[in-house]
């Protein structure tokens, strides 16, 4: 019995594989975070009622605006969280024309369909 037990942990100690684990450097884990932040940062502005009803009579529901910004580059979320901080107070309209632009923008490159009077290229 003794000598069963120690060829089946044997056995078993065979079959584990090796994990290797590589370094990852600061930007990286930077870049992503930030990119995380914007993301967050943006889509905490659809929550705003403001912002809801504009986009309802666009015809833009909250969950397409938040596809859409989750589809959006790292550079585009940095633009656009750049615009978001230099808006005057009260500049709900900007961030939701910006927004508009940025839907209007992936549209055309038919990355998204949210208006059906825009042709992709």
């Amino acid at each position: 019995m003794k000598r069963l037990i120690t060829s089946l942990m044997l056995a078993f100690s065979l079959m584990c594989n090796t994990v290797y684990a590589g370094i990852v450097d600061s930007n990286t884990v930077l870049t992503s975070e930030l990119q995380a932040v914007n993301q967050a940062h943006i889509l905490a502005y659809l929550d705003d009622q403001q912002v809801q009803d504009k986009l309802v009579a666009l015809g833009v529901s909250r969950d397409e605006a938040a596809k859409r910004i989750a589809s959006l580059t790292p550079a585009e979320l940095k633009s656009l969280n750049q615009q978001i901080n230099n808006a005057p107070a009260g500049g709900v309209i900007d961030l939701i024309f910006s927004v508009l632009i940025v839907v209007a923008v992936l549209d055309i490159l038919g990355v998204t369909d949210a208006y059906s009077f825009i042709e992709p290229i």
